[in-house]
């Protein structure tokens, strides 16, 4: 299975969303640096943040 096919699937289990007066995050790898995984989270109303990994001292 592919990696973009992981996040969507991780999307769909969220489902509804946070409860009223909350937001839920999204706070993935850059493996989820993807177009339309982020854009499935702004559909669903989610934040996101993608980490890079930090590279040297």
């Amino acid at each position: 299975m592919r990696e973009s096919a992981l996040w969507d699937q991780s999307l769909r289990a969220v489902g509804g969303g946070a409860p009223a007066g909350t937001r839920w995050v999204v706070v993935a790898d850059r493996g989820a640096d993807i177009y339309e995984h982020l854009q499935q989270c702004q559909a669903q109303g989610l934040g996101f943040v993608v980490v890079r990994p930090r590279t040297g001292p």
